[in-house]
């Protein structure tokens, strides 16, 4: 298996406290933590995808970035990670 991407872009080492526990998002290698997974809700598939996007790419990149790296004006934007992208929409089907 591939190694794993993390969503908080570290690599765990240099930390003095206990990484949290992490679960893979269905069959791709990105993780998030177990804890904060559990956290988001569940009441309205929206606000799971909604706060799912937000954990996996943080607000800022949300803000700054689109699925195929254009704006609606036609300038540049940051593409969204497509392995982040994949596990966001396999949460679904």
């Amino acid at each position: 298996m591939p190694p794993a991407i993390d969503t908080d872009g570290t690599d765990g080492s240099g930390s003095s406290s206990p990484a949290p526990e992490m679960i893979f998002l269905g069959n791709t290698r990105v993780q998030v933590s177990k804890s904060c997974f559990r956290r988001l809700n569940r009441t309205r598939m929206t606000l799971f995808a909604q706060e799912l996007a937000v954990l996996l790419f943080g607000r800022d990149v949300l803000a700054s970035s689109s699925l195929t790296g254009k704006s609606a004006l036609g300038t540049p934007k940051d593409q969204l990670d497509p392995e982040k992208l994949s596990a966001l929409v396999g949460m679904y089907f």
